[in-house]
């Protein structure tokens, strides 16, 4: 038995004169003597798009080849062409069903030859890392408690996963589902040794570093061909499960985990062996609420409770290798922390006076730079990032 469904598309106040079916874009065009030319979803019959004809005639018809979604409209006074232009296509779906909603996108950066790769974490503990190009799930992993944050070490094909309970896991990224190689557990959260302290009072003053909040990857990559042929050898040995063999030493490249804490302290600790390199307190012992990480400019940006966000300058190769650089007071709590060359964007939001606004610092000359409310959001912002030229 055939079944037929019929899907009635109607907003028009006149008739409607020629219709016609880009097959590029997906779309069904319309013109009518409302004076309008419209554009239509074939999939759900939802008005995409409406363009009024301003002091023109009605569009009487609508034709052409319809590739590169050109076409052509002709009334009393004359012809007109258009073109159907978008700021964004779907390029894929990344991996279907990622078990909930997504609650955190990674895109690691990596040049050419490296492969593009999206992690997302999605649910209560899924985390799942897809192929840019095709939208493939490569590998996923599941924790064993709720997911804080995540990020993807794409040249050592490493999985980092921080849980709610401040445990960092490691997992390797070679098989489907992901291996847990190691489970890191307090690390950074120990007392404070006296030569730790700033000023020598012991660790009174000092808040417990507590629990790990928030975690970022560190990549300095200072021997590309060292680090691509070594990621080159992995790949053969994909779908095996990882050794214990211990890593071999790398003078040059440097990737390290850096860890904020719920008292208000940064820890830096070695991708291969988990080994605290470096903690220093931050934040005057409240809570960091985000980590953001530029290894081209060699900084590490923090955010915490006490509506700050500090500016560290990085040092890979030196034991202590975290220095503030600026300490820059908001106001407000940021919510999103974003960072374009020596341009810094941060994101706020406070629902109850309907506040959503963005604000961008200058980390040359330490400038502020604010825009009309007018231009705010209307509603929750719900994340920031940067591309080559612009803050989104």
């Amino acid at each position: 038995m055939c079944v037929c469904v019929c899907v009635y598309m109607c907003a028009r106040a006149g008739v409607v004169t020629s219709l016609a079916c880009c097959p590029e874009s997906g779309l069904l065009l319309s013109a009518s003597l409302d004076g309008t030319l419209r554009c239509w979803s074939m999939e759900g019959g939802d008005q995409v798009q409406c363009f009024p004809i301003e002091g023109g005639e009605p569009p009487l018809a609508l034709g052409g080849p319809m590739k590169g979604g050109t076409f052509f409209t002709f009334s009393q006074q004359g012809v007109d062409f258009w073109t159907i232009s978008s700021l964004y296509n779907l390029h894929c779906r990344l991996g279907g069903d990622l078990g909930g909603s997504v609650r955190q996108i990674v895109v690691p950066s990596c040049p050419l030859p490296y492969p593009t790769r999206v992690l997302c974490v999605s649910g209560d503990r899924n985390v799942t890392i897809v192929a840019a190009e095709t939208g493939a799930v490569l590998t996923s992993f599941s924790a064993g408690q709720r997911v804080r944050c995540a990020d993807y070490c794409l040249p050592k094909e490493i999985l980092l996963v921080l849980t709610e309970g401040g445990t960092l896991i490691r997992a390797s990224t070679l098989t489907n589902p992901a291996t847990c190689v190691d489970e890191w557990k307090a690390r950074g959260q120990g007392p404070w040794q006296r030569e730790e302290q700033t000023d020598g009072e012991g660790d009174q003053w000092i808040a417990k570093p507590g629990p790990a909040s928030c975690m970022v990857l560190y990549s300095n990559i200072a021997d590309r061909l060292r680090a691509l042929d070594e990621w080159k050898s992995l790949q053969e040995q994909r779908c095996q499960r990882p050794t214990n063999k211990k890593p071999l030493h790398d003078a040059k490249n440097r990737f390290l985990v850096m860890l904020g804490h719920n008292g208000g302290c940064v820890s830096v600790l070695m991708l291969d062996t988990g080994k605290v390199q470096y903690r220093t307190p931050a934040h005057n012992g409240q809570k960091i609420t985000s980590l953001q990480a530029d290894p081209e400019n060699s900084y590490l940006l923090t955010a915490g409770e006490d509506k700050a966000v500090l500016v560290w300058r990085v040092f890979p190769y030196a034991q202590e290798c975290l220095s503030l650089h600026l300490n820059l007071f908001c106001g407000h709590p940021p919510l999103y922390l974003a960072l374009l060359g020596s341009l810094l964007a941060l994101a706020f939001q406070d629902p109850d006076s309907a506040t959503y606004s963005l604000v961008h610092f200058s980390l040359l000359n330490q400038s502020r730079t604010d825009h009309p409310p007018s231009e705010d959001h209307l509603d929750c912002i719900t994340g920031e990032t940067v591309t080559e030229d612009t803050v989104k």
